[in-house]
C-alpha cells in the first residue's frame, strides 16, 4: 500500500511539473516509501480517536507503530494532516525493509523544513470486487 502510495504522487507530480515546466519529459523524482511509511504512522497517531486507520484486521498500523495492514484509501481520509508532510526525496531515508523500522526516517525534520512538494486529493473510488474494477 505504501509503494502504490508512491506510485501515484510519483505519477501525479511528474505529469504536473512536466505540464508547468518544473521537469523535464526525461526527469522523475524518486519519493521515499519509508518517508511515506512513517509519515501514514505519524498520521495514524495523530487521527488515532477518529478510528481512520484501524480496518478490523489483526494488523498493526492502526497502533501507528507499524506499516502492516495500511490502506491507500487512508491518503485521503488524513490529506489535511499529509498534504505537507508525506512527499520527500528518496535520498533522505530509503527504504528499510524490515518491519522494526516502520515509523523511522532519519533526517526527516530537515527535509521537510525545506520541502516545496505538497498534494491534494480531490476525491478517492475504491473498488474490492473483482466485477467493480472492470
Amino acid at each position: 500500500w505504501i509503494f502504490a502510495i508512491g506510485a501515484l504522487l510519483e505519477h501525479s507530480y511528474r505529469k504536473q511539473g512536466i505540464e508547468h515546466g518544473y521537469l523535464k519529459p526525461s526527469e522523475y523524482l524518486r519519493l521515499s516509501e519509508q518517508a511515506i511509511g512513517a509519515v501514514m504512522l505519524m498520521g495514524c497517531r495523530q487521527y488515532e480517536s477518529t478510528g481512520v486507520c484501524f480496518t478490523g484486521d489483526d494488523d498493526e498500523a492502526y497502533t501507528g507503530q507499524s506499516t502492516d495492514g495500511g490502506e491507500v484509501e487512508w491518503v485521503y481520509y488524513m490529506q489535511k494532516f499529509l498534504a505537507k508532510k508525506l512527499a520527500l526525496p528518496w535520498s533522505v531515508c530509503p527504504y528499510v525493509e524490515t518491519n522494526t523500522k516502520d515509523a523511522i526516517c532519519d533526517g526527516y525534520d530537515e527535509a521537510h523544513a525545506i520541502s516545496p512538494l505538497e498534494f491534494t486529493v480531490a476525491s478517492l473510488t475504491t473498488y474490492y470486487d473483482i466485477e467493480d474494477v472492470k
